[in-house]
Formats: C-alpha cells, structure tokens, sequence
C-alpha cells in the first residue's frame, strides 16, 4: 500500500514519495503546477461538479497503475474537509502546491590523468596510409572503381571524413596528435599549414585506392 496509515485526514498526509509522484504528472502536463492540476481535472471530471470523487481521482492517478483501494486511500487523505469529494485546493494542500525542485549546480571536475603530449609516440606515415586504407575499404564496401576513378573516389571519401569539400581534414580526425602532424604528414601537407585540404588528399588517392583497383 503506498499510505500504510488509514486514519482520519486530519492527522495523515501524503508520504514524499507519493508528493512527487503527483507533482511530476502535474509538471508533464504544465510548468504551473496549479494550471496543470485544472487540466488534468478537467480530463478526468465526468460529472461537471467542483471537485473530484473518489472515482475520478482514481482515473486522475490511472497513469501511475495505482490499485483502487489505495487510490482510495490517498484521496481520503487529500479530502481535508471529508465530504466526499477533493478540490482543487486540497489536492494542492496535499502535495504542498509541488514545490520547484531546488537544482544545484555541481562542478565538474576532470579527474583523468593528464597526458603528456610529448611522450605520446607518433605514428609512422606507413601507419597513416595503413589507416587510410582500412577507411577506404569501409568506405567502398562491396563498390569496384577503375584508377581513373581514384580521385574522384578519394574526393568522396574526403567528404565523407570532413562533411563537406569545402572543409579540411584536421590531425584529430584521423587521430594524429597535433605535435605529430609535421612528422606524419610532411609527405602530403605541402603548403605545411597543419591541415589536409582537397588538393592535397588527391595527391594521396591512387595510394590509397591503388589496392582497391588492382583486383579488377
């Protein structure tokens, strides 16, 4: 049973639990918590009269698959006045006009252990065209292209890794750390700015691609 407690309503009142049970089905339906209570009262009223019976505070808390008996329960606790019948402002009373839940700000710390850059080992440019050709081949898939199609495939693929041609290829998406760039790519960085553009993948695509068009 959610109130354990069976008696009189003057001397029970809703445990927390149940409080913010409540106060959250108020809080999904309107940020005012008065105005969502008249909304969902209004749904769940079928007689026309001020108020909710037991009946329809049993259909007001259907949502939350709470049994009849201990709807009813909760609704004798909230019917201050025990006339049979609980108001707008006793159910407000009873969950204590659903208070604004008080939201801390808590700080976030980085507790990772910081990296040292510089004892980060840099990959060989063998590597880098290694990995490049595994995103080739996941790039491809079952897809056969002539080497006349080599750059045009590797303009596709640039795309695919940047989002658009327009834009380079920066060291961390393809997971060179940035003091190694000068060393990974000093092969294929030809203007030497930190960055892959276009042009200068083109002039890498056949490398890339030469073992995809071999096999046809």
């Amino acid at each position: 049973m959610l109130e354990e407690s069976k008696v009189s309503s003057t001397e029970a009142e809703l445990n927390p639990a149940v409080k913010e049970m409540i106060c959250s089905m108020i809080r999904r339906v309107h940020e005012d918590a008065e105005f969502g209570l008249r909304t969902l009262a209004d749904i769940v009223d079928t007689d026309g009269m001020e108020g909710l019976s037991y009946e329809e505070v049993f259909e007001f808390l259907s949502a939350s698959r709470i049994p009849r008996v201990e709807s009813d329960d909760l609704a004798k606790i909230m019917d201050s006045d025990t006339d049979g019948v609980v108001t707008v402002d006793e159910l407000m009373g009873a969950v204590d006009n659903c208070p604004v839940p008080e939201v801390r700000e808590v700080p976030v710390v980085n507790t990772r252990p910081m990296t040292n850059f510089e004892d980060v080992e840099c990959p060989t440019p063998s590597a880098m065209y290694k990995e490049l050709r595994a995103m080739a081949m996941k790039f491809l898939g079952t897809r056969k292209i002539r080497f006349e199609e080599a750059k045009d495939a590797a303009a596709e693929l640039y795309a695919s890794i940047t989002g658009d041609v327009e834009d380079v290829i920066e060291p961390q998406d393809l997971d060179v750390p940035v003091n190694c760039v000068k060393e990974v790519w000093q092969d294929i960085d030809s203007d030497r700015n930190g960055y892959l553009d276009l042009l200068e993948f083109n002039r890498i695509a056949l490398d890339i691609f030469e073992d995809f068009c071999q096999s046809l």
